[in-house]
């Protein structure tokens, strides 16, 4: 059973797609990073703000459509919108 279950690991490449999951999800945190570290700048400092928006718009871009796809299941439970709770004001 375990040469089996070797050879499909193998063959389906699931350490490469997992070295590839791994690579983007830094490239993904690099960025928010990087959009953290220019929202704590003082507007005057940020630039243009269009210039900005189009440089971080194209690098979001080049991740989201070179990244790994995510199985169904798990981009559902991890990308849901959040559940949100009524308060009640009396």
């Amino acid at each position: 059973i375990i040469a089996v279950l070797s050879a499909l690991h193998t063959f389906l490449k699931y350490d490469a797609l997992e070295d590839r999951h791994h690579q983007y999800s830094r490239h993904f945190a690099n960025l928010q990073v990087d959009l953290e570290t220019l929202l704590a700048k003082s507007p005057i400092t940020r630039g243009d703000p269009i210039t900005v928006v189009e440089r971080y718009k194209t690098k979001y871009t080049v991740l989201i459509n070179n990244a790994p796809d995510l199985p169904e299941k798990l981009e559902r439970n991890c990308c849901a919108p959040e559940e949100t709770q009524a308060i009640e004001m009396t």
